[in-house]
């Protein structure tokens, strides 16, 4: 993982101008770009202030498209016109940032959930 800093602006060669991306992976790395600035950040007030939730946040859902398709090529949503192209991440993703606040082993988060195959359905925590 390689967090970027505040005011390091970072761009990924394969989308040189793109800029305000939130994160990005690739072949097990993935880039997190500073998170506590307009339009990336987690609704506020947040558990644990808008850095940590915001950062936590992104690196959830990066995590989780890093883990579930390591080489990029493994899937993307193409039959939705909303999704199309999404990621597994992007499935739970919304446009305010405002997710509910996750109890991760004693401490609060705020996160977005995560798209579970057993449950069809965005969860906090795996099905049981």
């Amino acid at each position: 993982m390689l967090f970027a800093r505040q005011s390091i602006d970072v761009r990924v060669l394969r989308f040189p101008r793109q800029r305000g991306f939130f994160g990005h992976w690739t072949r097990a790395v993935t880039v997190e770009p500073y998170q506590n600035v307009d339009g990336c950040s987690v609704a506020k007030p947040s558990p644990n202030g808008a850095l940590v939730d915001s950062t936590a946040d992104v690196l959830s859902h990066e995590l989780i498209e890093t883990i579930t398709d390591p080489d990029g090529d493994a899937w993307w949503i193409t039959n939705d016109l909303d999704l199309f192209f999404a990621e597994i991440g992007d499935v739970c993703q919304n446009a305010t940032f405002d997710y509910a606040v996750s109890n991760l082993p004693g401490r609060n988060y705020e996160i977005q959930p995560e798209y579970s195959n057993q449950a069809h359905a965005c969860v906090y925590t795996p099905p049981k």
